[in-house]
């Protein structure tokens, strides 16, 4: 009986797959809007993401001339959402003060900048000082 239940569980899915299929190679992805990736991008590099971001910091630091992979950047969620690609991004950086490789692998700060010290996050929630009925 488990064997029909693994079975069972397994057929929708594989229902869905092939439904889903033709649909959406009917969906075309709408082109990336170039200035919402590059302001997305210049944030990502900016003092203001990288004094808290430490991912990307620590992938800056690690480049001897402070270029972050392109591969990083794309892999965002946000650039995923905008369905952005290495090509959106290079057009979408003409004219910016980011560096941008010539193969377009990689973006860095103007002049290989120097980063900003990492700080904490400032905590949106504070607790108060009050004491409280319930607390005793």
């Amino acid at each position: 009986m488990s064997m029909n239940d693994a079975e069972k569980r397994k057929a929708p899915e594989a229902e869905a797959k092939v439904a889903g299929g033709p649909e959406a190679k009917k969906l075309k992805p709408s082109p990336a809007d170039h200035a919402a990736v590059r302001k997305q991008v210049e944030y990502y590099l900016s003092d203001d993401n990288l004094k808290h971001d430490k991912f990307f910091s620590e992938k800056i630091a690690g480049d001897a001339e402070g270029w972050l992979e392109m591969s990083l950047i794309l892999s965002c969620n946000k650039m995923k959402a905008m369905r952005t690609s290495k090509d959106d991004v290079m057009a979408a950086l003409k004219g910016s003060k980011l560096e941008l490789k010539e193969d377009g692998s990689a973006v860095r700060r103007p002049g290989n900048a120097a980063l900003p010290k990492l700080e904490a996050k400032p905590q949106h929630h504070q607790r108060k000082n009050t004491a409280h009925a319930h607390d005793g």
